[in-house]
């Protein structure tokens, strides 16, 4: 979602269900932010509802996240990153989005909120003998970090276009389709950009990141860590 500059305004998930039923996916911090954006700039002829109240989400990562779904749901599991498609789990209706923020094999599983204690009860059963353990923010970000993913507010945001981000792949220009931004976004692709989002690691494992810390190249400032963490899988810190 970019303004006439092609900065970042927002980002979130959308899941097409139908020609005429989306669901929108965004952070919690984002939520009211968001809902009052689409808001505002909704044309006529559609309706927008925050059904943030009664859904819940469960987060499903690892290399055992299939082995563990397969056991407990009809699902076709084979389907690619981005799909998704809804099931059963312990009698409960669930949506199964194939998508991760981990950066591994994993879904994000849906359901109604009174339905998630029995959905969460089966997956914790049906993952102790795989060694299912829940897991954390700080978790979740060492791993999004050591995979390259974005993270809106710091590494993506009102400050930065998708090209300088390092997401251009993902502006959708081959269709001959306006959208705000679009302009700005391919002038950056043909013209470059005089910043770019850059992934750095630290030799030194004592270093601790926290994100903010100011680049220095031959003594002059010329940038800053959005983000970081220390990479378990790497052994190192990461910005």
């Amino acid at each position: 979602f970019a303004d006439r500059g092609g900065r970042v305004v927002t980002e979130m998930s959308v899941v097409r269900h139908s020609e005429t039923l989306m669901t929108l996916i965004t952070a919690a911090a984002a939520q009211s932010h968001d809902h009052e954006l689409l808001k505002a700039r909704l044309p006529k002829g559609l309706t927008l509802s925050d059904e943030t109240e009664g859904s819940s989400t469960l987060i499903l990562c690892g290399p055992q996240s299939r082995a563990l779904l397969s056991g407990l749901c009809d699902a076709d599991l084979s389907r690619p990153w981005l799909t998704h498609q809804t099931s059963h789990i312990a009698g409960k209706s669930v949506t199964l989005i194939r998508v991760s923020f981990a950066g591994e094999l994993g879904w994000e599983v849906h359901a109604a909120v009174d339905d998630m204690p029995a959905v969460h009860a089966a997956l914790t059963e049906a993952g102790a003998p795989l060694g299912l353990k829940p897991f954390g923010m700080f978790a979740l970000n060492s791993l999004r970090i050591e995979k390259g993913y974005r993270a809106w507010g710091s590494d993506i945001g009102p400050d930065h276009t998708p090209v300088e981000a390092g997401l251009g792949w993902a502006v959708k220009l081959k269709k001959n389709i306006d959208f705000k931004g679009r302009a700005a976004i391919e002038a950056q692709m043909t013209g470059g950009v005089k910043k770019m989002l850059a992934c750095f690691t630290v030799d030194d494992p004592e270093v601790v990141l926290l994100g903010r810390e100011t680049i220095y190249r031959d003594g002059e400032r010329v940038g800053w860590l959005t983000s970081a963490g220390y990479g378990h899988t790497v052994g190192k810190p990461i910005g």
